[in-house]
């Protein structure tokens, strides 16, 4: 008991690994037909001390889409020349970034044009 007291943060960590390999395995072995009394198991434990680490991955799950994550030309440091890359960071137009990105990373200009012709589509509505 003294142990938990005096390192709060490793046994938080530790739970909250136990908790996310207990979810990880869960998933895995029900792709492989595991027993039903094993699936018992694992939900007793993500209900109970695995309970805060299901909630927030189910909570980081559930809006994982609606967070958008604007482009960064650093991530792609090894494939872009160092000019390009200077040239991106400064960019401060979100959207100017994210295109000049995706054409320097080598994406056809074909797929800027759907989008294009979509939109005036549904302009003319």
């Amino acid at each position: 008991m003294t142990w938990i007291l005096m390192y709060p943060k490793t046994w938080g960590f530790f739970f909250w690994l136990l908790s996310l390999a207990a979810g990880a395995a869960a998933l895995v072995l029900a792709d492989f037909g595991a027993p039903a009394w094993l699936f018992i198991a694992i939900g007793a434990w993500l209900l109970t001390a695995g309970l805060p680490t299901l909630v927030a991955t189910l909570a980081v799950a559930s809006a994982w889409g609606d967070f958008p994550f604007p482009s960064n030309a650093l991530v792609f440091w090894n494939r872009l020349e160092p000019r390009t890359l200077l040239r991106l960071i400064s960019e401060r137009n979100l959207f100017e970034r994210n295109y000049r990105l995706q054409r320097a990373l080598g994406l056809p200009p074909a797929a800027f044009d759907r989008g294009a012709k979509l939109l005036a589509a549904m302009e003319a509505r």
